[in-house]
């Protein structure tokens, strides 16, 4: 039975949270000092940040879709049920939850922001998740 659904979308406070992150790991690693002969690793560093930048963004704008709670500690995401495997855990600003594929035995952690939904859909879900593992 399904006890809560909705469609989220991508947080754009965790986009900007990350962006800032690697902005300041950025400013560090061009602020600091480098011998005038390590040009070559200065520029690794620095593509090897703007990868981590974009990578980052992709898992981000990955997590939207359908979602739905069901009863016995399941959710329904991306087309699979995945079940809750550890205890949530509730921050201001979202819920990760550790699921695992009830299909192929995968694992994986599922950032849910708070701003990805609106405010009454966050209290639902919060107040449902807080049941675990009995929900």
């Amino acid at each position: 039975m399904v006890l809560w659904k909705f469609n989220i979308n991508v947080s754009w406070l965790t986009q900007l949270f990350s962006t800032g992150v690697h902005v300041g790991i950025g400013l560090l690693v061009f602020f600091s000092s480098w011998p005038p002969n390590n040009l070559v690793t200065w520029l690794i560093a620095t593509l090897l940040i703007v990868a981590s930048w974009v990578r980052s963004q992709k898992n981000i704008s990955r997590c939207k879709g359908s979602l739905a709670l069901l009863n016995g500690n399941k959710i329904q995401w991306k087309k699979s049920e995945w079940l809750i495997v550890k205890k949530p855990w509730f921050c201001l600003f979202g819920i990760k939850l550790t699921l695992r594929s009830l299909q192929c035995n995968k694992r994986i952690r599922l950032w849910i922001a708070s701003d990805s939904m609106p405010e009454e859909e966050w209290r639902n879900l919060n107040q449902l998740l807080l049941q675990y593992p009995d929900i």
